[in-house]
């Protein structure tokens, strides 16, 4: 009797057996769409989504003809790779064929979209869209035309040589499209109406989603084949399937996956194709900016207030761990903790603003602020989403940031503000394992920091019962690197009682081209007399070596409690260029005008040149340009400004008084109850008692 024949694929199984990996028992049927490959506990999920003329098996199957067992399967290289962190796995589709008529790009966004409603997959919070070539079109077709299906929720984009503006090929076989009524295929030809209208809601889609609370926040990326389907090793590939401009309508510049076609983009032959890769690296920019967050992703890190306690190291494991400590007032705490065997080298460490929102209060309690040594200080600001931070070595040590075997480094930042607002962030620290030569990177899990610097409005405190994550505000993408480098950190924190070698090492030379930096971190942190200390320690120095020149020397050593430039022009001595400049900055007149006010407390007779050095402070504080005057203007105005306004009310400058008070509530300064009983504003309250209470009504008003 003779056999009734196999069918390819069983035929196949029957005669390689073993050689096959095991998987392949796992793979959808040809033509079988809209199933789950990978379902766990993850609230991630990758939905897949194939191109025309394709399926979900195909369409990310790589077959090595020659050696069975070295056979991939996109879908289970994403399960198996941990740096994608065990996420489920749903293989998306709609039918296409070449005699599928009718059936377009609406009845297939339709199949999709039902399939993700009926299976499960709209529940998970974090959906990754992977979409190769036409699936491209159908996931941006899906998003903007069902977004309340998709509200709330993380969404990722990846698309794999999308042809957002059609592609020549389908313009080439034009003809088969119209033989067979093939409606996407005729839908996919250059120019469009379908395709151009496409275009015009999705770009308005993604650049206008943080105009409205209700838009959709989609994090994406392209990528596009490097060549042509028919490829020769020195010829030339005249044309591609998708050609760049049509590739890249989205995200910025498109990525060249090296070695591939338009086919093999999609089908990893491992963990190292140029396709995958792309996925990894999209998938970790992915992780830090998405949104909205709601109050169950976000920690509430312990207050400082408490005792620190970091986890123990544990030798049996080798890696590499951020662990945060807790944040109080402006000061956050973390640590790096390396623990096991081997060694890590630190190529970046970060923090990331993820967005900010900001209480309405209806009262403001000032406080003193509490100062400790913070490794340095940082403004968060709506300007930037990353702020790099420089490592904290043992003072006076200037060595290669190495992590090794069970070695711990903890970290403690100064952060700045707008008071009243919630911020929330994370921090990265990106390593490179040096005994597997494999880069690391590791995050840590978002936390609110609500900026209380010295006040706060009470009712704010209680972040649960005023914060909704759509009020969550988005900055802008780039970043923001601080001015202080680490030598200055070092040489503003050394204990020169143990660290005079570090002045040496350092050396002269160096030393005095970072002075105008040291000069300027220590005029900023007015309330840190470490930094003052230290900055007299390296003057000293630098005279002692011949560096400095009388007017450095006064300059760095007394500051600006006397004119230095006045004197030095009685004197006839030369200014460097740097002082000069430097004298005319917000940082330099501002501590000048504290200077002045604090010898008027002593001497009355020096009110009247006090008030001059606030009104030098203010002028040049609006001018500021370098981002340091920027963000030291921005933190310290409320403050600042009362302050002015107290030294014009004891310079007997009344007017000028109550202008700035007023301008100084407008900031956000509003403790009612310290201008009532602050001496200072004793002669303005006197003399003019009208204007002083309806002052006082303006700050007892909410904030708008």
């Amino acid at each position: 009797m003779q056999s009734t024949p196999l069918p390819f694929d069983a035929a196949r199984n029957q005669t390689l057996g073993s050689q096959l990996p095991p998987f392949w028992k796992k793979l959808p049927k040809s033509g079988e769409n809209n199933l789950w490959f990978e379902r766990n506990h993850s609230d991630t999920v990758f939905v897949l989504v194939h191109g025309i003329f394709s399926d979900s098996r195909g369409c990310w199957l790589y077959v090595d003809h020659k050696e069975p067992a070295n056979n991939e399967y996109w879908p289970e290289l994403i399960k198996t790779d941990e740096r994608l962190e065990h996420p489920s796995i749903y293989l998306g589709g709609y039918y296409t064929a070449l005699d599928a008529g009718p059936y377009d790009a609406h009845q297939a966004v339709k199949e999709l979209r039902d399939a993700l409603k009926r299976d499960g997959v709209l529940d998970k919070r974090r959906l990754v869209f992977i979409a190769h070539s036409t699936g491209g079109i159908i996931v941006r077709y899906l998003l903007y035309h069902n977004q309340e299906l998709f509200r709330g929720k993380e969404i990722g984009l990846a698309l794999y040589a999308s042809p957002s503006m059609g592609s020549p090929h389908a313009d080439t076989l034009s003809w088969l499209s119209e033989f067979y009524n093939q409606q996407l295929g005729s839908q996919l030809q250059t120019g469009s109406p379908f395709l151009k209208e496409l275009d015009l809601n999705f770009r308005d889609l993604i650049y206008n989603a943080n105009s409205s609370s209700n838009g959709l926040h989609i994090v994406g990326a392209e990528a596009v084949e490097n060549h042509f389907i028919i490829h020769k090793k020195f010829l030339p590939d005249k044309v591609l399937v998708v050609p760049e401009d049509s590739a890249s309508r989205y995200f910025g510049s498109p990525t060249y996956l090296r070695n591939t076609d338009h086919f093999s983009t999609v089908k990893p032959d491992g963990p190292m194709h140029p396709g995958h890769q792309f996925l990894v690296t999209f998938y970790e920019r992915f992780k830090t900016e998405t949104k909205p967050i709601t109050s169950r992703d976000v920690d509430n890190l312990p207050s400082l207030a408490k005792k620190v306690e970091y986890i123990t190291h544990t030798k049996s494991t080798r890696s590499l761990r951020l662990q945060m400590a807790g944040v109080e007032l402006e000061e956050l705490k973390f640590a790096v903790v390396s623990s096991g065997v081997g060694r890590y080298s630190i190529s970046k460490l970060s923090i990331h603003l993820l967005g900010y929102a900001d209480c309405k209060p209806k009262s403001f309690e000032q406080f003193a602020a509490r100062y400790g040594t913070p490794s340095y200080e940082m403004w968060l600001s709506p300007e930037a989403s990353e702020y790099d931070l420089f490592p904290q070595d043992q003072p006076g040590v200037l060595g290669t940031w190495l992590f090794k075997d069970d070695d711990f480094g903890e970290f403690w930042i100064r952060l700045k503000g707008q008071v009243d607002r919630l911020y929330v962030l994370s921090v990265e620290l990106r390593a490179e394992d040096l005994d597997k030569g494999a880069p690391i990177t590791v995050n840590s899990k978002p936390f609110q920091y609500f900026y209380a610097s010295n006040g706060v409005s009470p009712e704010c405190l209680d972040i649960k019962s005023w914060y909704r994550a759509e009020l969550l505000k988005k900055p802008r993408d780039g970043s923001y690197r601080a001015e202080q480098d680490l030598l200055t950190y070092q040489l503003l924190t050394a204990d020169f009682r143990y660290a005079r070698a570090l002045l040496d090492k350092v050396g002269a030379d160096r030393l005095h081209q970072q002075l105008p930096d040291i000069k300027a971190e220590a005029d900023r942190s007015i309330d840190n007399p470490v930094y003052a200390e230290n900055l007299e320690v390296v003057a000293s120095y630098l005279d002692r070596a011949g560096k400095l020149d009388l007017v450095e020397d006064m300059f760095c050593k007394r500051g600006l409690v006397v004119d230095i430039l006045e004197l030095a022009e009685k004197q006839h001595l030369t200014v460097p260029k740097w002082i000069t400049e430097y004298s005319q900055t917000f940082t330099a007149r501002r501590k000048r005008a504290y200077t002045l006010y604090d010898i008027a407390e002593r001497d009355p007779s020096y009110w009247a040149g006090a008030a001059l050095a606030f009104d030098g402070a203010l002028e040049a504080a609006a001018k500021a340009t370098t981002t340091s005057d920027r963000s030291l203007t921005q933190s310290t105005e409320p403050v600042f400004k009362y302050d002015a306004a107290c030294t014009y009310s004891r310079a007997g400058q009344l007017d000028k008084a109550a202008n700035t008070l007023a301008s100084a509530i407008k900031a956000g300064y509003r403790n009612v109850g310290h201008m009532r009983s602050d001496a200072d504003l004793k002669p303005l309250q006197v003399a003019s008692p009208v204007r002083f209470e309806e002052l006082m009504r303006l700050a007892a008003e909410p904030s708008k």
